[in-house]
């Protein structure tokens, strides 16, 4: 699992922190465009290998979610 939490948001990118295992000295940055459907890591958690929590956060942040945590299925 991984939490995170909304940075800002720049015209239509939303930029979040995400943080593996809830570790909040090990957080990632990515950017998600929800309007043109562009999903970017901006920096990868030194926890994350082969970006596998930054690809967990692009895919599993929805549109309007400011903070909260995303499970594994």
């Amino acid at each position: 699992m991984l939490e995170f939490l909304l940075e800002k948001v720049v015209g239509t990118k939303y930029y979040y922190s995400y943080f593996p295992e809830g570790n909040r000295t090990a957080a990632g940055l990515v950017a998600i465009d929800y309007d043109n459907d562009l999903k970017e890591v901006i920096k990868e958690s030194e926890e994350d290998f082969e970006n596998i929590y930054a690809n967990h956060a692009l895919h599993g942040i929805k549109r309007g979610q400011t903070d909260g945590t995303v499970a594994w299925c």
